[in-house]
């Protein structure tokens, strides 16, 4: 049993005058797109809120604040245990300095490497 040539090669969707019609296609990449919009903005939000998920400001951001204020001694003894971290990724804490960064831009920058 052999196919039709000419039926499998046609498309499945044709306007009245025989020639391919791309409104499914359309519909389909218009519906993507939508669904691409909604995860970004999902993602979006739901980056902002990733910070809050782990003790960054509670046990790092203190003994962070100490450097950035200047005082590295005090930045050496109110550090948590994974003080050598902390030490490791000073220098990148140092850079939210530039334009005026909080705690948040601090824990980016110290995410980073």
């Amino acid at each position: 049993m052999t196919r039709d040539r000419a039926a499998t090669d046609s498309p499945a969707v044709t306007t009245a005058g025989g020639s391919p019609s791309w409104r499914p296609y359309a519909a389909l990449a218009a519906m993507s797109s939508g669904v691409l919009v909604l995860v970004l903005a999902a993602v979006a939000t739901a980056g902002a809120h990733f910070s809050s998920f782990n003790d960054f400001r509670k046990e790092a951001w203190p003994a962070y604040r100490y450097l950035l204020d200047g005082h590295l001694l005090a930045f050496i003894q109110h550090g948590p245990a994974y003080e050598g971290s902390l030490i490791l990724r000073a220098p990148f804490a140092l850079i939210p300095l530039i334009w005026g960064g909080g705690w948040r831009a601090v824990y980016v920058a110290t995410a980073v490497p």
